[in-house]
């Protein structure tokens, strides 16, 4: 499933993305997300039900450029942040 990309803040190799989610265990793309950077945080904002969910023990990074969640977040936005642990040349 296609992502779309809302936000995208850089403030000291932080980087902050706001996502469609996806079903559970699917890839969710994330340009420049490495398997060496670090989530530091991933809630689920659910609209319909005006919560948000604490997703950051439940996703990885799987792949460069991927995340995934094993909840099922289809239906929702992810707020994401993470650290760049290496800087690109």
């Amino acid at each position: 499933m296609a992502t779309k990309k809302y936000i995208s803040v850089n403030a000291e190799n932080l980087i902050f993305e706001l996502l469609t989610g996806a079903a559970a265990n699917t890839n969710i793309a994330i340009a420049n997300i490495k398997t060496t950077d670090e989530l530091k945080m991933v809630v689920e904002s659910d609209v319909s039900a005006g919560t948000l969910t604490d997703r950051l023990s439940t996703t990885t990074i799987t792949s460069d450029g991927n995340i995934q969640c094993t909840a099922d977040t289809a239906t929702d936005k992810l707020i994401v942040i993470w650290r760049k642990k290496t800087v690109d040349a």
